[in-house]
C-alpha cells in the first residue's frame, strides 16, 4: 500500500498539477508573476546544472553519505 501511494505521489509531482495553486498561492502572498517565474527557472536550471556532478559524487562515496553530507 505504501508504494502504491508513493507512486501516486511521485506521479502528480511529476505531471506538476501543483504548479497552479501553488501560483496562486504565491500571487496572493504579493509576489509578481515575473518573479515567481524567474525563481522558477532559476530553481530548474540548478537542477539541471548540479545533477550530473552531484550524482557522480553519490558514485564515488555512495548514496547515503551524499545524502547525509546535505542534510
Amino acid at each position: 500500500p505504501s508504494l502504491d501511494r508513493f507512486a501516486v505521489v511521485q506521479f502528480l509531482l511529476e505531471v506538476q498539477l501543483w504548479f497552479p495553486v501553488w501560483l496562486l498561492f504565491l500571487t496572493g502572498r504579493g509576489f509578481a508573476l515575473p518573479t515567481i517565474v524567474a525563481a522558477d527557472g532559476v530553481f530548474r536550471l540548478t537542477i539541471v546544472a548540479l545533477e550530473l556532478p552531484l550524482g557522480r559524487v553519490a558514485d564515488r562515496i555512495g548514496r547515503r553519505r551524499s545524502l547525509l553530507v546535505v542534510g
